[in-house]
């Protein structure tokens, strides 16, 4: 069967290369923003709820902002760092 340009097609994907620039910033993360993490498990995937002091350096934080002028985070999802 062919795949005319299906959503749905199971073969693998490129994978997106991180391109580190060496900027640093610091963010602060308010009280009570959900931090979430994927972890694959018995059951398959699921995405959990984690806390700050969950968070190591060197993983990969993608944050959701609330507002246009990125000052107001409203979400952040935690890459662990493979060990």
């Amino acid at each position: 069967m062919e795949n005319n340009g299906n959503q749905n097609d199971n073969r693998p994907k490129e994978k997106t290369a991180l391109n580190y620039t060496g900027e640093s910033k610091t963010i602060t993360i308010p009280d009570g923003v959900e931090i979430t993490t994927f972890a694959r498990g018995d059951k398959g995937g699921e995405q959990k709820t984690i806390e700050l002091k969950d968070i190591k350096v060197g993983d990969i934080l993608r944050i959701w902002y609330s507002d246009e002028n990125k000052t107001t985070i409203s979400r952040v999802s935690v890459m662990p760092v493979a060990e």
